[in-house]
């Protein structure tokens, strides 16, 4: 390789990587700018469309998991639970759950009067 080529190739490195750190700042400078919302953790958006047998969240857990752990957890900062599905599928809930049925098996109810009785016990 000549004096000439050896060069040329060292300024086209130069020119590469300036080009490189003008290139790293401009990013930099654009993202500074922008603001975000705390959000946490974001999944899917309104164009998500899931067809038949797809899922949003996925999980397996295995049939011997301990009662204590947790197939899915939200809690407060303190540590406090505010909603768990334990491995067996309960439900457990801090505050109120809502809905416009509840069922059992394939027995769903849409109103209290249809699960409780003017004495006020079950039916």
């Amino acid at each position: 390789m000549t004096n000439r080529q050896s060069n040329q190739k060292s300024q086209t490195k130069r020119i590469y990587f300036v080009l490189s750190v003008l290139l790293l700042a401009l990013i930099l400078i654009v993202n500074i700018n922008q603001v975000y919302a705390q959000t946490g953790i974001t999944v899917g958006s309104d164009q998500l469309i899931l067809n038949s047998g797809e899922n949003l969240y996925y999980g397996v857990m295995g049939e011997t998991s301990n009662a204590g752990a947790s197939g899915l957890l939200l809690q407060r900062p303190a540590g406090n639970n505010i909603f768990r599905v334990d491995p067996f599928g309960n439900v457990i809930s801090a505050g109120n759950v809502g809905g416009v049925g509840l069922c059992m098996g394939s027995d769903c109810r849409t109103s209290w009067s249809d699960v409780v009785s003017s004495s006020n016990t079950w039916k």
